[in-house]
């Protein structure tokens, strides 16, 4: 029995993390989803398995940004000692700074980690933005994606 037409709600990160588990070795997850997926297929899919006449819309939730809260790196920046406890609560960061015997080596350590720390900020960043624009084709060539 068909039952009209179909609206479909997608959480966007179940979906990719339902994918990764699904197809291991078949895309690499570094490209949030499959490049070269059928998103037809797929909603057609949903659809038919919804026994839905028709695909009225489908709505896909993805994340707007990324938050880097609490720690605010670039703001610890002008605060060493902030900083400094930040940057130990992780283990591996206290274990090594207390490796360290004196203190102008330690700033050291402290000014280099936080630029390691920045760089790999900027780069989940720009991940990030790429997924966005990867979404945004998704939802620019089905008209029946938002």
């Amino acid at each position: 029995m068909n039952t009209g037409s179909a609206c479909i709600f997608i959480d966007g990160e179940n979906l990719r993390h339902s994918l990764v588990d699904l197809f291991d070795r078949e895309f690499i997850p570094a490209d949030y989803l499959p490049k070269n997926a059928d998103w037809s297929g797929f909603f057609g899919a949903l659809v038919a398995q919804a026994k839905a006449t028709s695909h009225l819309r489908s709505y896909w939730y993805t994340v707007d940004n990324i938050d880097c809260f609490p720690w605010g790196l670039k703001r610890l920046s002008s605060d060493p000692v902030k900083l400094v406890r930040v940057l130990t609560r992780d283990k591996k960061c206290a274990s090594d700074l207390t490796a360290i015997p004196d203190s102008a080596r330690k700033d050291v350590w402290v000014q280099q980690k936080l630029q390691e720390l920045l760089r790999r900020e900027h780069n989940m960043r720009s991940r990030f933005d790429g997924w966005k624009v990867f979404q945004d084709g998704i939802m620019n060539r089905y008209d029946a994606v938002e």
